[in-house]
């Protein structure tokens, strides 16, 4: 695998470097990169002569990426200016976003994210060789507390009562819907189940969407306004359930049926969702977001 480039955005101050392979004038020379790993803390337990453990579970811990990269000026002021731009940006009390841009078998750049806070200031070589008027070599990393590298942007599926079929290739990839049975039959083919975001808009009636694959629902025991969006995030960290009315949100949790799995998921391969509402003569609608998760680049 050809690694492009990368870039570092601050999500705090707004500040970006960008790292690339080969650099004309002046710039980040990328030199090496290490995506990391996810190791595994695996829970288990042992029963009375039990032969070997019985295995629970298997979290996975901090990713850890790794790069070392220089900059290369036209004299030491322009050396310093650079310094302080990526100064700037590895600030260890900021969260970044890393992308990655890369090769595969010859085919076109792709790209993938993961967020990450650095894990110490830049760590700037002293080496004569490495460090002059005209080049200034360093190496960095970020402690990565979700894992998991992910699409740079949603994907996006929208379901009325209407039926899917058609896949435009819009960026985002976005599935519509035509009249009938309102499921559609999404693919997943990251490396594990990724979590969604659901908007329901109104005009709507105690809609609901579920995963015929998995058996997971989410219903609202509401009837939506149609100045109301309700917004449901399902990520582990960042759960939320907002209601949005004239522009402004509030927690949505009250419209929610109690039964509802707040934990919906999306699994790896096919998944079959379902929209359904209490009035099919409304033309209301929901649409899912989702980031497929990679394990590795």
């Amino acid at each position: 695998m050809k690694y492009e480039s990368i870039e570092l955005i601050n999500e705090n101050n707004g500040h970006h470097v960008l790292f690339e392979s080969f650099v004309r004038d002046t710039g980040f020379l990328l030199q090496d990169f290490d995506p990391g790993v996810a190791p595994a803390s695996f829970k288990t337990a042992k029963g009375y002569g039990q032969d070997g453990v019985t295995k629970y579970s298997a979290p996975l811990d901090i990713r850890n990426p790794r790069f070392t990269a220089s900059i290369i000026g036209n004299g030491l002021a322009e050396i310093e200016i650079l310094k302080q731009e990526l100064d700037f940006v590895m600030n260890p009390k900021d969260t970044l976003t890393l992308k990655v841009n890369y090769e595969t078998h010859g085919t076109h750049p792709e790209s993938k994210i993961i967020h990450g806070s650095p894990d110490q200031s830049v760590d700037y070589s002293t080496n004569y060789k490495t460090s002059n008027d005209f080049l200034q070599e360093f190496k960095g990393g970020l402690d990565c507390f979700n894992p998991f590298y992910t699409d740079p942007a949603d994907s996006r599926i929208a379901l009325t009562s209407w039926e899917g079929g058609l896949t435009f290739p819009f960026t985002p990839p976005f599935t519509l819907a035509h009249r009938g049975a309102p499921t559609i039959s999404v693919f997943n083919d990251g490396h594990v189940k990724t979590p969604v975001l659901i908007i329901f808009t109104g005009p709507a009636v105690y809609p609901k969407v579920t995963n015929q694959t998995t058996g997971e629902f989410v219903a609202v025991r509401k009837e939506l306004l149609e100045d109301e969006t309700l917004y449901i995030n399902t990520a582990y960290s960042e759960k939320s359930i907002e209601i949005e009315k004239n522009g402004v949100r509030r927690n949505g949790y009250n419209y929610i049926d109690q039964n509802s799995f707040l934990s919906f998921n999306l699994a790896v391969g096919d998944n079959i969702l379902e929209y359904s509402n209490g009035r099919t003569d409304l033309t209301n609608a929901v649409e899912v977001r989702y980031r497929r998760r990679y394990l590795g680049i």
